[in-house]
């Protein structure tokens, strides 16, 4: 599950810097952008959690749809996933 925090519950400790919206995005991109451009033509092995990475990608694409239309996807499938992830 993916959790938006913000506001006060952020980490206050000082000595750990909390990373720029640059890195968690290149951070969410890796493992797509090193899937779609593998260029080399060689076979390359990738270690990656692919069922976070697939849990993450549905997460946001769901909260994407929910920011632009200020409402949840009507889907019933997708209805049942958020209130069982989200909620």
């Amino acid at each position: 599950m993916v959790m938006y925090i913000s506001g006060p519950r952020w980490p206050t400790c000082s000595a750990k810097r909390l990373p720029t919206e640059k890195k968690v995005v290149e951070a969410h991109n890796r493992l797509r952008n090193q899937l779609k451009h593998n260029d080399s033509g060689d076979n390359e092995w990738l270690n990656a959690d692919f069922e976070f990475e697939a849990l993450d990608l549905i997460d946001r694409a769901i909260r994407n749809y929910w920011l632009a239309y200020d409402t949840p996807p009507t889907d019933r499938i997708i209805s049942h996933y958020v209130n069982r992830h989200w909620l």
